[in-house]
Parts: C-alpha cells; sequence; structure tokens
C-alpha cells in the first residue's frame, strides 16, 4: 500500500501546476515551484469561504526561503524553510504548528549544476527514500527513480524527447513494468494542447485538454478520465496583460464550482513583497 500510495504522490507530482506559458522539458517536473513573483495563495471552498492559505517569502534574490501553510481561521499548519548554497537549494525542512520538525530533504548536484539526488528524512533524521535524476548532454531530464531506504526501487518514469521538446513519460513501479504513460500533444505554437494517460492494455485512463487565449496564456483546461467521461475543468482569469493568472476557478464533472484559488503578486519589477 505505501509504495502504490508513493506512485500516485510521484505520478501527481510530475503533472502538477502547468505554467502559463508552456515550457518543454519542465513541463513534468519534481519540483514545482511558484512563480517568483507569488507572495500568496488562497483557497475558498464552493461557499467563498476559506478553506486554507499559503504565503510566500523570499531571499532578497527572489528564491523561495520559507512557505507558511495556515488552515481557514488563519492558525498556522505547516512551515517549511529553503537552504542554499551557491544559488542551488540544498536543504527543506518542515515544521509543524508547534514548531517541531516533521520531516527534511536535502539536495545534490551535479557539477553542472543539474540536480542529481532529493533525499527524504522523518522527524527523527532516519532516512525515508531517495529521488535521483539522470540528464541528457542538453540538460534535458531523462530518469526520475526513487527508491526506499533499503535502495529497494519504487518507482521511476523515463522521459522522451524530440527537438528538446518532451514528448512522453513512461512511470513504471518495482517491477519494471510500465504502468502509465503519458503522452504530449503541442499545436503549432509548441504550446501543450493534451496530456493523454495510457495504460499497459492501451487504454485511455485519463485525458486533460489545455486551452490559451490570444496572448498564449494559460486560459483553461479540461479532463476527462477512461471512456472519454468529463471529470472536471479549470479556468484561468488575469488581471489586464500579466502572465500569471489571478484567479483559477475549479469545477467538478457536473460542472458545479469545487474550488478557487486566489493569487496575490508582489508589485512591479519586485521578486517578493517579503524578504529574508
Amino acid at each position: 500500500m505505501f509504495i502504490r500510495t508513493v506512485f500516485m504522490l510521484l505520478a501527481a507530482a510530475l503533472m502538477a501546476g502547468c505554467a502559463t506559458r508552456f515550457q518543454g522539458k519542465d513541463s513534468l517536473q519534481a519540483v514545482r515551484e511558484p512563480s517568483q513573483r507569488l507572495i500568496k495563495q488562497t483557497v475558498l471552498r464552493p461557499d467563498n469561504t476559506p478553506d486554507s492559505v499559503r504565503e510566500f517569502s523570499r531571499t532578497f534574490d527572489g528564491k523561495l526561503a520559507q512557505e507558511k501553510i495556515l488552515d481557514a481561521a488563519g492558525n498556522v499548519r505547516e512551515i517549511v524553510y529553503y537552504d542554499y548554497n551557491n544559488g542551488l537549494r540544498t536543504e527543506r525542512r518542515s515544521y509543524n504548528r508547534d514548531n517541531k520538525l516533521t520531516g527534511r530533504r536535502t539536495y545534490s548536484y551535479t557539477a553542472g549544476g543539474l540536480p542529481e539526488t532529493e533525499m527524504y528524512y522523518d522527524e527523527k533524521g532516519g532516512l525515508l527514500m531517495v529521488s535521483r535524476f539522470t540528464h541528457d548532454s542538453s540538460g534535458n531530464k531523462t530518469e526520475w527513480t526513487t527508491s526506499d531506504a533499503s535502495g529497494n526501487l519504487m518507482a521511476r518514469t523515463r522521459y522522451v524527447y524530440r527537438k528538446k521538446q518532451l514528448q512522453a513519460a513512461a512511470l513504471s513501479g518495482p517491477s519494471g513494468e510500465t504502468n502509465i504513460t503519458i503522452s504530449i500533444t503541442y499545436n503549432a505554437e509548441g504550446r501543450k494542447v493534451r496530456e493523454t494517460y495510457t495504460n499497459t492494455a492501451g487504454n485511455t485512463e485519463k485525458e486533460i485538454l489545455f486551452f490559451y487565449d490570444e496572448t498564449g496564456r494559460l486560459a483553461g483546461q479540461e479532463t476527462f478520465s477512461s471512456f472519454k467521461t468529463f471529470s472536471g475543468k479549470s479556468v484561468y482569469v488575469y488581471a489586464g496583460e500579466d502572465e500569471e493568472p489571478e484567479k483559477i476557478f475549479r469545477y467538478d464533472n457536473r460542472g458545479n464550482p469545487r474550488e478557487t484559488v486566489i493569487q496575490e503578486y508582489a508589485l512591479g519589477g519586485e521578486k517578493s513583497g517579503q524578504t529574508l
């Protein structure tokens, strides 16, 4: 059950969050970074009452230094701190509302500065699992593996590119057999318009369609489960000519509001409204 849970979390992390302007090799990524201008993200329930809030603080050069997660009443649920060395992230530490350490991650890199390992530890410093990354000569990530503390393979993802543009990702479990293949389709402008999730039998388990406005910003996405059954959609709203969405409206399979995400950004060219 633990391995299955980790595998599903990794699959979700691969596709989590789509940039307003799609960039090939960054679409399937191990770490989803908020925009350097984002300072607050509020999630509202269908009745427009708060569900959760995330506040972001940054270093003077725009790197994420602290992430604070609050509940609906404004109470701290979790605080995450990030450390850097020579511009590269070296550690991530999570603390609960009682300021007790709940987990830690450390990062290592190749001589060229590309991600090499991400190691997960529990609150006592015990190793939980290790993610390893390999890249091609162009810097594109070609493989992402996750193993448990004993070195047993839990999940593997292999990436396929064409002219440096990501075309597919194959996800496999401990046995090494591919469980899910994610294929990507682009339009003439090079923007991602479809992600198709196919199982080992060749059946489509999920499909996500992406739509853009006349300036190329992501305007929405629709998700379909197997048998082309509509399962939900998201609509992105921008303020003026901003490149990043001010609001994201998410709906369920019946078109009912599921949640609204409100995003607040630093003004002008500032990296953040708060610095550490």
